[in-house]
């Protein structure tokens, strides 16, 4: 750990402005940012070669690359400290209606944009001794060269909650009369959860590390654009991939640490449900779920090293639809 940190610390700021266009329902406009400064940044190698010192040996009278380390007794050397920062700024929109003829829902639109120059990077990049290619930072000597779009970053995202009481039955607007059938027909209730997300960031590694720099992963040179108009995207090449090419020897990827978006999410979550009263301290609930209801599957990242197979491959996905039926008794 770099016994020089300092502690980590976060500022947040927001303006709000909220207005009640009826009784019910009340509408939330929102700026929000966020700034994160010190923040931990694990397994960087403090024991990589300097820009400066890398090449052939010949170039450098012979020294090998374990030679020219800082530490050359020392192999890698999995580095702790408190020094990136993160940005970020958010548009957010809000409607909520309280429960009003039986409806109340909760909708939430938020546009943002976060940067920093570590997220993506967990403990569990340190790599074994001897080892370097588990360490993510590419160059422990240029911060801002690691300076992206956060890992975590949503441009858009869409989330409405929401629950309706069917408007007949007992107590309800239609058929509340007398007899089994209101009973039957009358207390269901319907809800749901709503989602729209734009995909998350990731970058493209080199599929071998030639700056003999012994620090941490190569990524790629940047050719082109690497994106790829929506209908020529596909499982198979969700990116353009000629986009992306492996950097000439003793060289570091020029490449954004989060340089291109994995496939957005589409998720529509279904309730169907209804009580009923058997007597004054006993009722049965009754609960029909659908999860992901149009089926819509939630794509994995696609590959992402040069060179490889896999380049630009979806290989993988979430869930699809589920369906799932509940009885819970109340006494």
């Amino acid at each position: 750990f770099d016994p020089q940190s300092r502690a980590p610390y976060m500022q947040s700021w927001n303006f709000t402005i909220q207005r009640e266009l009826t009784s019910p329902l009340v509408l939330a406009l929102t700026y929000a940012g966020t700034k994160g400064t010190k923040l931990y940044t694990p397994g960087s190698n403090l024991n990589q070669i300097r820009p400066e010192l890398l090449g052939p040996p010949q170039q450098f009278g012979g020294l090998t690359p374990q030679q020219r380390r800082p530490y050359p007794e020392f192999q890698s050397i999995a580095y702790n400290t408190f020094g990136v920062s993160s940005i970020y700024h958010s548009l957010q929109v809000k409607a909520e209606q309280r429960l009003s003829r039986g409806l109340n829902f909760l909708t939430a639109y938020t546009w943002s944009k976060s940067i920093d120059n570590g997220s993506g990077l967990f403990p569990s990049d340190n790599p074994q001794i001897g080892g370097h290619s588990a360490f993510r930072l590419q160059n422990v000597y240029d911060m801002r060269g690691e300076r992206s779009i956060s890992a975590d970053d949503q441009g858009h995202r869409f989330v409405m909650s929401y629950t309706y009481e069917l408007p007949w039955g007992p107590g309800r607007r239609f058929w509340n009369g007398p007899g089994a059938l209101p009973k039957i027909l009358g207390g269901w209730q319907v809800a749901g959860i709503t989602l729209l997300r734009s995909g998350l960031p990731f970058g493209i590694d080199s599929n071998s590390n030639t700056t003999s720099s012994l620090g941490g992963r190569q990524r790629a040179n940047r050719v082109g654009d690497g994106e790829l108009p929506r209908e020529q995207r596909s499982i198979q090449r969700f990116y353009d991939t000629a986009a992306f090419v492996n950097p000439p020897p003793f060289t570091f990827g020029n490449a954004a640490r989060n340089v291109v978006r994995a496939p957005g999410r589409a998720n529509f979550d279904l309730l169907l449900g209804k009580t009923f009263p058997v007597r004054e301290s006993l009722s049965v609930d009754f609960r029909a779920e659908c999860f992901n209801l149009t089926n819509t599957p939630p794509l994995g990242f696609p590959g992402a090293t040069v060179g490889t197979p896999q380049i630009g491959v979806i290989s993988s996905a979430g869930d699809g639809r589920i369906f799932q039926l509940a009885l819970k008794v109340n006494f």
